[in-house]
């Protein structure tokens, strides 16, 4: 039992040994919720360390346009986004499936 964790574990750090499906999934749930927060956050961090000039130029274009437009685009750049991190990981597990096919064909 010992043995085969080992093992394993060796297998793994010597790249023998793939992250499985299971992992790539919950990855993707991770980074489904929180590719969104990070852009937030970060949006509202270069907005903080605006310097004075910066911002009352930002506001003077902002003030034209209203602030559902600047919503939108975050939220079309959110799903954007989204959708090139699904095809990722879909990818990522395509790979990984053809990879256990193949072993099982070679019989390794």
């Amino acid at each position: 039992m010992i043995q085969e964790s080992v093992r394993t574990l060796a297998d793994f750090f010597s790249f023998d040994a793939l992250v499985g499906i299971h992992v790539l999934r919950i990855l993707y749930f991770a980074g489904a919720v929180g590719i969104p927060l990070i852009g937030w956050f970060f949006a509202r961090r270069i907005r903080a360390h605006t310097p004075d000039a910066a911002a009352e130029t930002f506001s003077a274009f902002a003030g034209t346009m209203r602030r559902g437009v600047f919503l939108s685009f975050f939220i079309f750049f959110c799903f954007f986004i989204e959708i090139l991190w699904r095809l990722l990981c879909e990818f990522l597990i395509a790979f990984l499936q053809m990879r256990e096919a193949l072993f099982e064909l070679t019989g390794k």
